[in-house]
């Protein structure tokens, strides 16, 4: 069986709700050491993902991961525009994000496979400090919460703490 050289595409047949579902096949480049995920980044361009899923399969040795996608077409209508977070909220957003960037290099994943950014502001404004705390967020279901909930927990953890003693206090508060 021969390596596709490209993501492949596949789509499924429309449901007739105002989603849509798309799955996308990523094979590992042994060049560069990443998945080559450039159509898949590009497809997701002025779309709204909603979902994704994603599975890790070889064929004769070689990584690929497939992808499903589910997603509204165009822009964001009707819906308002999401601030940036200001003060501490804001910071650990970023943190988190940069966080979100290594694991997925790390793990050789898409970012949003990791962590949408809704889900990641949602983190950051409400700085859980538990499991069931990140389960109460849409999108932290078992298995994202078995697989990064413990890192980024200690992310919130090591951001608090570190505001609590720049401002003098218990970093425990």
């Amino acid at each position: 069986m021969g390596v596709p050289a490209q993501p492949k595409m596949a789509d499924l047949p429309d449901s007739g709700l105002d989603h849509r579902l798309r799955i996308f096949t990523v094979a590992f480049d042994a060049e560069t050491k990443t998945f080559r995920d450039e159509e898949l980044r590009l497809f997701l361009a002025g779309r709204r993902l909603l979902r994704s899923e994603a599975a890790f399969f070889q064929v004769d040795g070689v990584p690929f991961w497939s992808v499903l996608l589910e997603y509204r077409e165009g822009p964001h209508e009707g819906e308002p525009k999401e601030e940036p977070l200001a003060g501490p909220a804001g910071a650990l957003m970023e943190r988190l994000r940069e966080w979100r960037k290594e694991e997925a290099a790390r793990r050789g994943l898409p970012v949003y496979v990791i962590a949408t950014n809704s889900e990641l502001r949602q983190v950051a404004a409400r700085m859980p400090h538990s499991f069931e705390g990140l389960r109460s967020i849409k999108g932290f279901g078992k298995r994202k919460i078995e697989e990064y909930g413990a890192a980024i927990l200690e992310e919130v953890k090591s951001f608090v703490g570190e505001r609590a003693r720049a401002e003098g206090g218990s970093p425990d508060a």
